[in-house]
């Protein structure tokens, strides 16, 4: 189980999806925070909580290629 989850992380084309799917994710709500959701604080705070927990995955999938460059690391 842990093999398949550390194989998932540092395959490029599983990443490479996960941050397309996001992207239409955040497409496909643009038409809904500039009419529905425009005065809601809830949504406001969704987004910032997203764009944390995003964000942290970003950095973590940088740190993923470095450790791919490195030949001595057994990722």
């Amino acid at each position: 189980m842990l093999d398949r989850f550390r194989a998932l992380l540092g395959n490029g084309l599983f990443w490479q999806r996960f941050w397309l799917a996001w992207i239409a994710v955040w497409l496909a709500n643009i038409p809904f925070a500039l009419t529905i959701w425009r005065e809601s604080l809830g949504y406001l705070i969704f987004l910032s909580v997203a764009a944390l927990i995003l964000s942290s995955a970003a950095a973590f999938q940088g740190s993923l290629g470095m450790r791919k460059t490195d030949p001595e690391d057994p990722l």
